[in-house]
């Protein structure tokens, strides 16, 4: 037998073994994913046996933060949880921190958007300019945090940070990925390649 022949039935054997391996795989991304969604159900079955106690805390305290965090929920599912145990969504809009709850939900672009809000697209004075650069190497205020205390529109916010030539592309900025999260929502995760275009 050639030494062709032995290496070709080596690598046929090889290529089997890692179509048996991605089966397997397979089977147990399968499994897990119906043990996720076991657990899931339970964890929602165990809060709507409790919704009563979750509610009556809920109204008493008035926080959707303070009453995920004392029955161990997620802020977003206690949000979606609140109206459908109620019956309405007036308790949920009445919390305290309802809008900083819901703008972390929905994501920033959307909330600009159903406020309507408007905010500037330029610097008025180079002592300005100056914070700005200052606050956004510090790494102390993420984004948004500069942007909004310097009411600036979030795309001239990153126009200029790269006319400063502190960033070239919009990935490179400090907290890209806390900031798309920010601007989709909590139900976004960013993939360390996609870009929301902030840069034309």
């Amino acid at each position: 037998m050639s030494a062709f022949a032995i290496n070709n039935e080596k690598n046929l054997d090889e290529v089997e073994i890692l179509k048996q391996t991605i089966e397997i795989l397979k089977t147990d991304l399968a499994k897990a994913k119906r043990e996720i969604d076991t657990l899931n159900q339970t964890i929602l079955e165990m809060n709507n046996d409790r919704a009563i106690e979750i509610l009556e805390y809920f109204n008493r305290c008035g926080s959707i933060q303070k009453t995920a965090s004392r029955y161990n929920m997620d802020v977003e599912e206690l949000y979606n949880m609140i109206p459908e145990w109620d019956g309405c969504n007036d308790g949920l809009q009445g919390a305290d921190d309802y809008n900083e709850c819901r703008k972390e939900i929905i994501g920033r672009q959307q909330w600009d958007e159903e406020q309507d809000t408007i905010k500037r697209t330029r610097v008025d004075s180079p002592e300005e300019l100056d914070e700005i650069v200052k606050e956004y190497k510090s790494g102390d205020m993420d984004l948004y945090e500069i942007a909004d205390y310097h009411d600036l529109d979030i795309k001239y916010f990153f126009k200029l940070l790269k006319d400063l030539r502190l960033i070239n592309n919009e990935t490179d900025a400090k907290g890209y990925a806390n900031f798309y999260v920010q601007h989709l929502g909590s139900g976004c995760e960013w993939d360390g390649e996609k870009t929301l275009n902030m840069i034309d």
